[in-house]
């Protein structure tokens, strides 16, 4: 390997926190931090060198674009504080999103709009072909909650530092794929000097190797070597194939997706900031409402603050209906939010339809509850929960309305459930690796955090030797089969 290709050549060697190459990059990163990390400017130019250096090498001259985005919601959010006229603070507010949401739309939606009006009209207007930079649904929407925080005042004043909001913008665990940090938390912890310790870094460790676990052993598997291939061909597999791969792709993507904010928490702790927790336990849930608090909990949280609760303040004399109304628009812009294709919409409006109901019945769902019993409830409201988001996993999930549609088909017409055992046995490993997903999401969650406990406290060469015999363990399955974190394309 080239040494200078290594370091400068950002389309040969994409560094992913999977890869090897972004393990020596953080190794070599971590040694200037921890050199560094007492000196607060020292500290946080380190940061923001080594998250714009990494954002190169995944998105090229994107790094560019990123530090002269960042230039618009910095300033403005300085005019929003300076002006004291409330119609000028609305308009800058208005100005900002309305930025946002056209780099937004030009980047991920142009394409798709005019597709779609060439297809409905007939007509043949140009479509250019437009690459995204990786993550600019998650780094604007960053940047719109710090401006709402600024114009609510929640954020009393605004950050003065351009290269302290740029770091904001661009911190290497959450650019690609969130959390979706708020700006005050983030903005406070680089002020002021690291405290860290033996707990916090060996949390760290335990997060980025639980994380690597999730994603190698329990995720990648099952799409690679299942999932994908019925969901990319469904037309050339059984009803019994589409049915299976709908149900394990919840699976599939909780554990590629939590598996990635694992490790994103576990570095960002090793650096000595705190980011927010994303995912607890969601197929747990009793019900969609309930798993919306437990699923991407910073999305949903930055929708809840943003759209649904301002929408249905504004509506609150239409009672009832203002919080369905609202829920709806919430989710159908949650669809829009996640990519370019009228799957994403039907699949935003089967989620608002499904809560829009438990808000129209939730003194019936009360009643049944105390008809059939505590525990009868919970059981079935979960398998309920669950069925439902595997039927919506045939949107999410598929390239194309037809091809959605093709599935159900195959469940309907061809479903074949006498072939079953003849798919265990073709398919074992992944069937076993499916259920160790399931058994592991539904232990205790007092289990989980003992075996986390247990490894905090150990002597530091006992960790040395858990670290390796894992990291050899993970190496095993990643001959299995590796694909990137799907919130990567969002």
């Amino acid at each position: 390997m080239d040494f200078w290709k290594f370091f400068t050549y950002s389309s040969e060697y994409l560094p992913t926190f999977t890869s090897g190459i972004f393990a020596i990059f953080f190794v070599i990163f971590y040694l200037v931090w921890s050199i560094t990390q007492h000196q607060v400017t020292f500290r946080n130019t380190t940061l923001l060198v080594f998250s714009l250096y990494i954002y190169y090498k995944l998105s090229n001259e994107f790094v560019i674009f990123l530090m002269f985005y960042a230039l618009i919601d910095y300033f403005i959010a300085l005019q929003i504080h300076k002006e004291k006229k409330d119609s000028l603070k609305k308009l800058l507010l208005y100005t900002s999103v309305f930025i946002n949401i056209s780099i937004l739309f030009v980047f991920k939606y142009l394409g798709f709009t005019l597709q779609t009006w060439n297809l409905w009209t007939g007509q043949d207007v140009f479509i250019p072909q437009i690459i995204a930079p990786l993550g600019i649904s998650f780094w604007i929407f960053r940047s719109l909650s710090y401006i709402f925080d600024v114009y609510n005042e929640i954020i009393e004043n605004p950050e003065t530092n351009y290269f302290h909001y740029l770091l904001y913008l661009s911190y290497f665990p959450t650019i690609l794929a969130g959390p979706i940090s708020k700006a005050e938390p983030f903005l406070e912890q680089i002020k002021n000097k690291t405290h860290i310790d033996d707990k916090i870094i060996s949390l760290g460790y335990w997060l980025i190797i639980s994380g690597l676990a999730k994603k190698v052993i329990l995720s990648d598997p099952l799409g690679s070597n299942f999932i994908l291939r019925i969901f990319e061909n469904p037309g050339f597999y059984t009803g019994l194939e589409s049915l299976i791969a709908a149900f394990a792709y919840g699976f599939y993507l909780y554990n590629d997706f939590s598996g990635y904010t694992d490790m994103a928490i576990g570095m960002s702790l090793l650096v000595g900031i705190q980011i927010p927790q994303n995912f607890n336990e969601p197929f747990k849930s009793q019900s969609i409402t309930e798993f919306w608090r437990r699923w991407h909990i910073t999305l949903f949280q930055w929708f809840n603050d943003y759209v649904f609760t301002p929408l249905n303040f504004s509506l609150r004399s239409w009672g009832k209906s203002a919080a369905i109304f609202s829920m709806m628009v919430t989710f159908l812009l949650s669809g829009i939010w996640h990519g370019a294709n009228f799957t994403f919409i039907v699949w935003g409006l089967l989620h608002g339809l499904a809560i829009s109901y438990e808000i129209a019945t939730q003194k019936f769902r009360i009643a049944l509850k105390n008809f059939w019993g505590t525990h009868f409830h919970t059981i079935f409201s979960i398998l309920f929960t669950y069925t439902f988001l595997t039927f919506t996993f045939f949107f999410f999930n598929s390239p194309s309305l037809e091809s959605s549609f093709k599935m159900f088909d195959r469940i309907l017409n061809d479903f074949h459930a006498e072939l079953f055992l003849k798919w265990y046995e073709e398919y074992k490993i992944v069937a076993h690796i499916l259920l160790a997903g399931i058994i592991l999401h539904f232990l205790p969650n007092s289990w989980k955090k003992f075996f986390e406990s247990q490894f905090i406290v150990l002597h530091w060469s006992l960790k040395i030797i858990v670290i390796v015999i894992m990291v050899i363990v993970i190496y095993q399955f990643k001959t299995l089969g590796s694909i990137p974190f799907v919130y990567l394309q969002f």
